[in-house]
């Protein structure tokens, strides 16, 4: 029996299912997505960064990184990559001390964006951001 991480997510197959554009899905499981609301709803910014990076297969430092530098325009394309409903990710950008009116432009944002279009997007992030310590060097 493969171990699981504390979150609660389990591991993802080895050979990940392929959208109609070729594109890797990203599929949170039900208990995955489940335990992302909850840190949301608890105000646990460190875990919803943790279970989002598993969710996305990306680095903790890159997803933490967003977070960091508030930056909402890669937070939404994470969340919608991992299904995340538009409610708990207004939710997560409230606590973070987002303004009212940013996230109301965002939520038309997030609706138009399409799971394929933020998952093209993530296999970017895969290959063009591996090395986050030295970008983080050059932000003020």
């Amino acid at each position: 029996m493969p171990h699981e991480p504390s979150h609660g997510c389990r591991n993802h197959p080895k050979r990940p299912k392929r959208g109609r554009n070729g594109a890797q899905q990203v599929r949170p499981d039900y208990q995955c997505k489940r335990n992302l609301i909850a840190a949301v709803e608890a105000g646990q910014v460190d875990e919803v960064v943790k279970i989002l990076a598993l969710a996305c297969k990306l680095p903790v430092a890159l997803v933490g990184r967003s977070f960091r530098i508030k930056n909402i325009g890669e937070i939404v394309v994470f969340a919608k990559a991992a299904s995340l409903p538009w409610q708990v990710l207004a939710a997560l950008l409230a606590r973070l001390k987002v303004r009212t009116d940013e996230i109301a432009s965002h939520s038309r944002w997030y609706a138009r964006l399409t799971v394929g279009t933020a998952i093209a997007t993530l296999r970017f992030y895969r290959l063009g951001r591996v090395n986050v310590s030295t970008q983080e060097q050059h932000c003020v």
